[in-house]
């Protein structure tokens, strides 16, 4: 059992190394390419204010191996194409999103961006601010024909 103010500093060091490694990755980044629109920068910036603010919020940088569990259900309420077609689509799109806009990448497709942020609505903690300058997900209602 560790005592709550070691548990407390752990956790505040952890905070601190993930937010020193993404600004490590931003500080010398490659040679960015213009972007084809001003859309996919846009839709960039909003991935990266998420990614810095769950960074933030719980000390852990996301990559495959620390991501937590894909959420189906809430996942499948918000976006479903990738999920049914084939189980492995979405985390891929996720991630390989996030790598490419880390290493400097100047923009992503909606539909990357759209996943990366249903992703994070799902795993996103709670006590945790979501940024005000990214629109939070809401479930698709859908109606099938009888």
């Amino acid at each position: 059992m560790i005592r709550p103010n070691v548990q407390a500093e752990i956790d505040a060091t952890r905070a601190a190394m993930a937010r020193l490694r993404l600004a490590a990755g931003r500080v010398c980044p490659p040679t960015r390419r213009v972007s084809k629109s001003s859309r996919m920068t846009g839709d960039a910036r909003k991935v990266i204010a998420l990614d810095d603010a769950y960074a933030a919020a719980t000390g852990v940088v996301l990559t495959e191996r620390t991501a937590p569990a894909f959420p189906q259900a809430h996942i499948e309420s918000c976006y479903d194409w990738s999920v049914r077609i084939c189980p492995w689509a979405f985390p891929r799109r996720v991630f390989t999103g996030l790598d490419r806009l880390r290493a400097g990448q100047p923009g992503c497709q909606s539909v990357t961006a759209y996943a990366i942020t249903v992703y994070f609505d799902a795993i996103w903690p709670d006590g945790a601010i979501w940024p005000s300058s990214v629109k939070r997900p809401t479930p698709v209602r859908r109606s099938y024909p009888a």
